[in-house]
């Protein structure tokens, strides 16, 4: 079963696309400079692709370009020529939203595997029969689906050989991906352009004076489901966060990684009659549903309410940016100048991440401790920091500060990441021949084999 069930991982730049790679992914998706969903993401560029893909390629990992969004006429040839170069880097499918894309890069390369994105909202049989008559390989179903009906797909799928995707990991969004409109309408920046600025995560002031967040939803995490998507098998298995950073992706991505090894292993243990093995079938099983450090990593909370087939109130976060930070205390005192912001009543480190907030919970800005120290006789912690995205507004004294604090040193992460490199791949030659007969060569590596004649 373990080679019918693919871990797909997000790449938002290259550092993330290397954690990716560590961490066990078995397929990478990423986007380019141009017509990706994600074009707040820092993307990869061709320069970079040359020197990541082998990374991938020798350890086995394939790689999935988005082209995702939807296009105008006048960009159709920049979208093949894009194509045409990821191609030549070898890109084993490209993940498109735009039909008539799909019918270009269909005529152009015929032998090209094409996926169906998220962005298409597919949930019922008139669209799987469509998305088969366009030659599409894989297909990502809409979050929006229960298990139930993920399974049903999933062997209606089969009779097209077509193998289906399923987010089980990151953000919900409150409407359905590739029908929203809410960020065209408030702000003229199209989500089918991959320019979405996610109004329904942003606060909303009442009447009383209160921010509060009423669209913004917990996220997705599927892992007490692991066990029934794998029964779907073949299947893949997506991740959510192009924009997430690289700590993030590796640490889903491992937590996921060792889940599916450990299913596999017990649809192993499950044909062997043997006690002791029995024995630890059952105990491995209990483990199955331990999400281990996924909720050490970003998250608005999570919730399964889609999967479950029944949403309910629970399934908003109100308003909870990220369920990791914690209370730091109150700000006593800031200097702009000098970037040291005190503390009153709590305790920050270095590399903690923190979100500062006014007591009505209207947020400020998101700052990195660059160093701190506890002053002497007092509840006074002093910290250099360093603003990072949007100030909205000033850091004054009595504003409420959150932390959340790295699971592990991520230069740590960084260091390990900067030392990843290309494996060498073992190549077996056989050569063979008579006289006056033409020679024959068999090249031979990881189980693919070429045979050339002179």
């Amino acid at each position: 079963m373990n080679k019918k069930i693919e871990l797909l991982s997000p790449a938002g730049d290259s550092t993330a696309f290397k954690a990716a790679v560590l961490a066990g992914a078995d397929a990478i998706y990423f986007g380019l400079n141009k017509f990706s969903a994600r074009t707040r993401a820092t993307n990869i560029t061709i320069e970079q692709l040359e020197t990541l893909a082998p990374i991938a390629k020798t350890r086995g990992i394939k790689l999935y370009l988005a082209l995702n969004t939807l296009l105008r006429d006048s960009e159709i040839n920049d979208a093949i020529i894009l194509t045409a170069q990821a191609l030549e880097r070898n890109v084993d499918a490209i993940i498109v939203q735009d039909i008539g894309l799909m019918a270009t890069i269909r005529k152009t390369f015929p032998q090209a595997e094409l996926h169906a994105s998220t962005q298409m909202t597919t949930h019922n049989l008139a669209q799987l029969e469509i998305l088969a008559k366009l030659g599409i390989s894989q297909v990502n179903l809409a979050r929006e689906l229960s298990i139930e009906q993920i399974a049903f797909f999933s062997e209606k799928l089969k009779t097209y050989n077509i193998i289906p995707e399923v987010f089980v990991h990151g953000a919900y969004c409150i409407s359905y991906s590739g029908q929203c409109y809410l960020s065209t309408v408030l702000y003229g920046k199209e989500g089918n352009r991959g320019s979405c600025v996610q109004p329904c995560r942003r606060q909303f002031c009442t009447q009383d004076g209160n921010y509060i967040s009423p669209f913004s939803l917990k996220d997705n995490c599927a892992f007490k489901y692991a066990e029934e998507l794998c029964k779907c098998a073949p299947i893949s298995l997506k991740i959510e966060g192009r924009i997430k950073n690289a700590e993030y992706v590796w640490t889903v991505t491992k937590n996921w990684r060792e889940q599916i090894d450990l299913i596999n292993n017990l649809d192993k243990d499950s044909h062997c009659l043997n006690i002791e093995h029995s024995a630890q079938t059952a105990n491995n099983t209990k483990n199955l549903k331990k999400s281990n450090l996924l909720d050490k990593v970003f998250n608005r909370g999570f919730a399964t309410d889609y999967l479950d087939g029944c949403p309910t109130q629970d399934f908003f976060n109100n308003g909870q940016k990220d369920a990791t930070i914690k209370n730091a205390g109150i700000v006593s005192m800031y200097s702009a100048n000098k970037k040291i912001l005190e503390i009153k009543d709590g305790e920050v480190k270095k590399n903690d991440c923190l979100l500062i907030k006014t007591i009505n919970d209207k947020f400020i800005c998101n700052a990195e401790v660059l160093s701190s120290l506890i002053l002497k006789n007092s509840n006074i912690t002093k910290a250099q920091i360093r603003i990072t995205g949007k100030l909205n507004g000033k850091i004054e004294k009595g504003q409420i500060v959150y932390k959340s604090t790295p699971i592990f040193e991520s230069q740590n992460l960084l260091q390990m990441l900067e030392n990843i490199k290309p494996v060498d791949i073992p190549l077996s030659i056989k050569i063979s021949g008579k006289e006056k007969q033409p020679l024959e060569c068999i090249f031979l590596a990881k189980n693919i084999s070429i045979k050339a004649s002179t």
